[in-house]
């Protein structure tokens, strides 16, 4: 077989890859399924981009691919595709990619509409809700130095959303991404496709995220409408149509009137022509989705769009993507000679933080300029002594730069809303109150050198974060048993821990799905939360308005339902007698008023009849567990007891 380019015969070799397939051909590259091969038999299944010869003869070409490289090499995010590698092989440039068992959202469209059906509305909104997660990521993003991209994608499309099998959903294609910095004509040239370019960028004016925004809301309007947000023809009348926007702008209630108006609202909004009236940020997009879901009692998981693709794949869905036989001969070639191996260093933080190996220098330097490492922060090189970053020329200034930071946040940061000792205030009543005010911001807690952090939106935990290298995921994974030692084991020899690629490795040897990766990072962030309930310890404050830096993603892992959970597994019998021995005799009274129900502790059937012990009024504590038919359930009626006073259904 050959491929249009340079009538390459297939299989070939490419360095330490063997390209197996031509998967088609871009504006600048040929784009191959190929495998990525490595020491002891170690393969992967990859996607490999090899610039156009032709291409590698225009520089602006060459600049472009090399910039997709370089951005999408900085964006580490669930919803975005991965870059493994990047290189010159032969004279030809070329991206490594991840292999995304699935199809472009294109494809699904066309698929359901050749049936005479349609994208179901929640999940149209999940999907739309998925590229939201990714985008709003890219936008935040900031260079190794720590400063602001302001990223935009540019090309956000059907064709460049790909969903797999298993109900991922994933943004591809930042070869026409903008960096904020860029200027002149390269920041208002026209890019994207026809039809989802933003009208501000046709008028040339410099494009920002919410351009990106109205291309999704293009794509989430032509998803729940099932036809063209414009009328198809030739590309100068697609994109009139556009301009004309302004004059006469989409309403969805008249391509689809069967569809709630809430949503269309929702949609009308994103895809308006001035800028200025549309969402301002992907988040702003994604609450308003989540709120129209939540509003209108839809619930949408990873697992339902995992459904609806089986149901349009059917038999290559249950099929897993099977490795093309590579000849022997190829596998016995071997890439050029490597040069020799550059110095690893291993990091640590004081008192039992995070403890990463097996990195590179530039890898070192990133942790110190993002934050991930603190000033405090200790290094060893190649297996030597930990000794402080100054120790090292490659990391001294990088390291007394985030000292300099570091100090000038201190002297700038706001003083906490509320603080105090943990020894006095528990964690479980300062999360219940903070929860019942419907508080947001970050809350702290530190105690010998551990720190962690809760961040709460509207009362709910949305993020959590520990320095604790006994909370870290892969401890998580070993300590419940979900993975074997040797299963990790055997994805840590084929990986480096801080380049995020460990869990790809899990993935592709199958020692855990994305949707059980899915389950079980929330259940992960929930237990991390929740051990904050067994400290007795320390002190904590709360900073009001703080929102967490991660990758974009926003779960809501629970509220005063989460803290019901935690007493289960954080306060036994002989702590609860211990913290209500001042409660015994004193009569407990049912608030009038209260600010919760009880429904909303999700309280289980043994708490629910200990909980009908506490309505009689002035009942004591002592007096309702004498009144206990098994003696067994103590612990549920002091654990209700406990939660009824802190949450203020009950008063001492």
């Amino acid at each position: 077989m050959s491929t249009p380019s340079g009538n390459l015969a297939l299989p070939a070799r490419f360095g330490r890859y063997v390209l197996v397939n031509h998967l088609g051909r871009g504006g600048m590259a040929d784009i191959y399924r190929g495998v990525a091969l490595g020491a002891g038999g170690f393969a992967k299944q990859v996607v490999v981009k090899r610039v156009l010869p032709e291409a590698t003869q225009q520089e602006s070409a060459v600049q472009m691919f090399i910039e997709e490289a370089r951005l999408s090499a900085l964006l580490q995010h669930m919803n975005i595709a991965q870059i493994f590698d990047f290189g010159e092989q032969r004279g030809e440039y070329f991206i490594a990619m991840e292999f995304i068992h699935g199809r472009d959202l294109y494809d699904l469209m066309k698929r359901v509409a050749a049936r005479g059906q349609g994208i179901p509305v929640h999940l149209a909104c999940y999907i739309a809700m998925e590229v939201l997660k990714g985008l709003d990521y890219a936008h935040r993003a900031r260079s190794a130095a720590g400063e602001p991209l302001h990223l935009v994608h540019r090309d956000v499309n059907p064709t460049n959303i790909i969903i797999s099998f298993e109900g991922e959903v994933k943004l591809l294609d930042f070869g026409v991404a903008l960096v904020g910095s860029s200027g002149g004509d390269i920041a208002t040239n026209v890019r994207g496709k026809p039809g989802y370019i933003p009208p501000e960028q046709l008028a040339r004016k410099k494009p920002d995220g919410r351009g990106d925004i109205f291309a999704l809301g293009i794509t989430l309007y032509e998803m729940l409408s099932r036809r063209h947000a414009f009328k198809p023809g030739a590309i100068m009348d697609v994109l009139k149509q556009t301009v004309a926007l302004k004059a006469r702008p989409l309403r969805l209630q008249d391509a689809a009137p069967f569809l709630p108006e809430p949503l269309c609202t929702v949609v009308n909004r994103c895809t308006l022509a001035n800028p200025d009236e549309r969402f301002q940020t992907a988040a702003d997009a994604l609450d308003a989705l989540d709120e129209f879901l939540l509003s209108a009692g839809l619930r949408v998981s990873q697992r339902d769009l995992a459904a609806l693709m089986a149901s349009y794949y059917e038999p290559e869905v249950r099929a897993p993507p099977v490795q093309p036989p590579i000849p022997p001969a190829l596998l016995a070639q071997e890439p050029a000679p490597a040069q020799p191996a550059a110095p690893t260093y291993a990091v640590r933080e004081p008192g039992g933080g995070l403890s990463l190996t097996k990195l590179g220098e530039d890898d070192v330097r990133l942790l110190f300029a993002s934050g991930k490492l603190s000033p405090q922060a200790q290094v060893s090189q190649s297996g030597g002594p930990f000794l402080p970053p100054s120790a090292f020329p490659g990391l001294s200034a990088t390291a007394a730069a985030a000292q300099e930071r570091h100090e000038a946040r201190l002297a700038k940061a706001r003083p906490p809303r509320y603080a105090g000792n943990v020894g006095r205030v528990a964690p479980l009543r300062v999360m219940a109150r903070l929860m019942l005010a419907k508080s947001t911001g970050r809350l702290h807690f530190e105690q010998n050198r551990a720190h962690k952090d809760l961040f709460l939106k509207a009362g709910q935990i949305i993020a959590v974060r520990s320095s604790l290298a006994t909370d870290r995921f892969g401890a998580f994974l070993l300590q419940t048993g979900k993975l074997s030692v040797e299963q990790w084991q055997r994805a840590v020899e084929h990986t480096r821990p801080f380049s995020g690629r460990l869990l790809d490795a899990l993935l592709a040897a199958r020692a855990l799905s994305p949707t059980e990766l899915a389950d079980w990072t929330r259940e992960h962030r929930r237990t991390v939360a929740l051990s904050l309930l067994g400290w007795t310890g320390g002190r904590y404050a709360f900073f009001e308005g703080e929102s967490p830096i991660t990758d974009g993603t926003e779960e809501r892992l629970g509220g005063l339902a989460l803290l019901n959970e935690g007493l289960r597994e954080h306060y036994p019998l002989e702590r609860l007698v211990r913290e209500q021995e001042s409660l015994r005799h004193k009569p407990l009274h049912r608030n009038p008023d209260p600010p919760v129900s009880a429904g909303d502790l999700a309280l289980s059937a043994t708490e629910l009849r200990a909980s009908s012990l506490l309505n009689k009024p002035g009942n004591t504590l002592t007096a309702a567990l004498a009144e206990l038919k098994r003696p067994e359930d103590e612990v549920a009626l002091r654990r209700v007891a406990l939660l009824f006073t802190e949450v203020g259904l009950l008063a001492a």
